[in-house]
């Protein structure tokens, strides 16, 4: 009986969840490594604190992806920053703009400011790659 609850449980959450596959391109170098930031709320975008998940992962000559694994299906937005000096922290200058390279999903870019939620966020309905430049 409880392997039978097991596998509906399991069941229940692949039909409810799905992965977001991250591409990282545009890096300058192979340098330190590239953290991750999924955010579902405009609330809290940019916002260390506000992250729904996070990851810090190596830069590889192949290429730089990182999954996030049974994501449940929802709006979210996505940020990557190239931690060059892996430190693992984005390193900004003395008005607070990023000395490390960032990028958003959808490309977003904010007019006078950060780019909003509003801008960065897509749908997640099933599995998804997502690809992310990194502007320096």
């Amino acid at each position: 009986m409880q392997k039978i609850v097991s596998t509906f449980l399991l069941l229940t959450i692949a039909l409810l969840s799905s992965d977001i596959t991250v591409k990282v391109i545009g890096l300058k170098s192979e340098k330190g490594t590239i953290g991750l930031g999924l955010f579902n709320t405009d609330q809290y975008f940019l916002k260390e604190k506000g992250k729904y998940k996070k990851a810090q992962v190596k830069i590889t000559k192949d290429g730089t992806f990182y999954t996030f694994k049974n994501i449940p299906k929802g709006v979210y937005a996505i940020t990557v920053y190239h931690d060059e000096n892996a430190n693992g922290k984005l390193d900004k200058n003395f008005i607070g703009f990023p000395k490390e390279g960032v990028g958003i999903s959808n490309d977003a870019k904010g007019s006078f400011g950060p780019p909003t939620f509003k801008d960065a966020k897509f749908v997640l309905k099933k599995h998804k790659t997502i690809t992310i430049r990194v502007n320096y």
